[in-house]
Formats: structure tokens, C-alpha cells, sequence
């Protein structure tokens, strides 16, 4: 009978995102529908960085003969400490018909998965 567990600690850090701003041809003061749009970066690349997180994830292992058959359980948890970091979120620069920055800037939009447990098990004869 052999038994095994590991963990694995994964750190993210240093994940930069960008503000943009879409500049259409109807932004322009004669409106032509000439050309093509345009996309503006609205601050230097690499001075926004998300905040720091890690995702810690485990696993257990037990491997077991009977006769001429090898079997193994195994059990992974992933995020074990359920840490909802932000991955992405609203960084596109939109305007409402009064000139003002839409409301749905900086909106989140994607969250580190939950908790997730996966159970396995295999046999071979």
C-alpha cells in the first residue's frame, strides 16, 4: 500500500491591465464614417497592477493491490483557502450620451473559481 499528499502554492503577482478608450469615427467633429476606429491607451503600460494573490491546492492519494489488480483513490482540492481574488475586470472607457464615464467601469468581471473538490478514482487489471 503506498499513500501520498501534495500542495502546491501558486502566487500571482504582477498582473498589469490597461485603461483603453475607443475612438470612433463619430467622435471626430466631422462625423465621416471614414477610416477606421482607433484605441487609445490611457495610462502608462505596466503602472496598474492587480493586487497580489495565491491559490493554494492539495492532494491525496492512496494506491492499493488486491491479486493481480492495482487501484488508487484520489481526492484534489483546489483553492483550499477559497480566495475570491479579482482576475479582470471593466477596463474599456465608455461614454453615455452626456459626455459622462459609463457606470460600468471597473465593473468585476471574472473571479478566481471557488473551492472546487475532484474525486477520482482507477483500477487496473
Amino acid at each position: 500500500m503506498v499513500a501520498a499528499s501534495a500542495g502546491q502554492r501558486n502566487r500571482f503577482t504582477n498582473i498589469y491591465y490597461l485603461y483603453t478608450y475607443t475612438l470612433q469615427n463619430t467622435d471626430f467633429p466631422v462625423r465621416s464614417n471614414i477610416g477606421t476606429a482607433q484605441t487609445l491607451l490611457l495610462n502608462p503600460p505596466g503602472s496598474l497592477v492587480y493586487p497580489r494573490f495565491f491559490q493554494l491546492d492539495m492532494n491525496v492519494k492512496k494506491n492499493f493491490r488486491w491479486d493481480n489488480r492495482s487501484f488508487s483513490g484520489q481526492i484534489d482540492l483546489f483553492n483550499v483557502t477559497n480566495s475570491n481574488s479579482i482576475i479582470a475586470k471593466t477596463t474599456n472607457v465608455t461614454l453615455t450620451s452626456t459626455g459622462a464615464v459609463s457606470t460600468n467601469l471597473n465593473n468585476v468581471t471574472t473571479f478566481l473559481s471557488g473551492r472546487t473538490v475532484r474525486v477520482a478514482f482507477q483500477m487496473k487489471f
